[in-house]
Parts: C-alpha cells; sequence; structure tokens
C-alpha cells in the first residue's frame, strides 16, 4: 500500500511541476508579448509555423507615414479640385 501511495505522490508533483512549467511560460511569453517581442519559450508538444518579425513602430513614424498618405492622395486628388475650382469662379462671374 505503501508503494502504491509513493508512486501516486510521485506523479501528482509531476503532473504538478509540468502545470507550473505551463504556466510560467505562458506569464513569461505575455511580458514578452505585451514588449512587441516574439515568444521565447514556445511549449515543445504544439509545433507552430514560423512568423515573420514585425517590427514595433512608434507615434512619431505612425504619424509621418499618414502624412504622407496623406500628401500623395491630395497630389492625386489635385487636378479635380483645380477643375472644380474654375467651374465655381467661371459660374460666379458669369452670373454677374
Amino acid at each position: 500500500m505503501r508503494l502504491f501511495a509513493d508512486r501516486h505522490y510521485e506523479a501528482h508533483l509531476e503532473a504538478e511541476v509540468a502545470r507550473l512549467q505551463r504556466e510560467n511560460r505562458e506569464l513569461v511569453n505575455a511580458v514578452l508579448a505585451g514588449a512587441g517581442v516574439p515568444a521565447a519559450l514556445k511549449e515543445e508538444s504544439k509545433a507552430e509555423p514560423q512568423q515573420p518579425l514585425m517590427r514595433r513602430r512608434n507615434w512619431r513614424q505612425i504619424g509621418r507615414d499618414m502624412t504622407q498618405k496623406t500628401r500623395e492622395a491630395m497630389r492625386q486628388l489635385r487636378p479635380n479640385l483645380d477643375a472644380a475650382a474654375e467651374k465655381r469662379v467661371g459660374a460666379a462671374q458669369g452670373s454677374r
């Protein structure tokens, strides 16, 4: 009977160690993900496909990109805006 109890307790401890290791791995990966770093600790049993690293951008870079996109859009719209403005000016002068 004592041998059965020892083996049962040993299996319980091994399961507890595995659970704590899994929990620790998840916590470390959550902290790293918050910092924008890919997961350092991966579970051995899961085979995940490799994903390309994404570089985090700061707000200054995001703002600069948005400004550039807005400028490019305005350059494309510029001929249409100029034509519409000429029509309004021509219509206003013709109604006098």
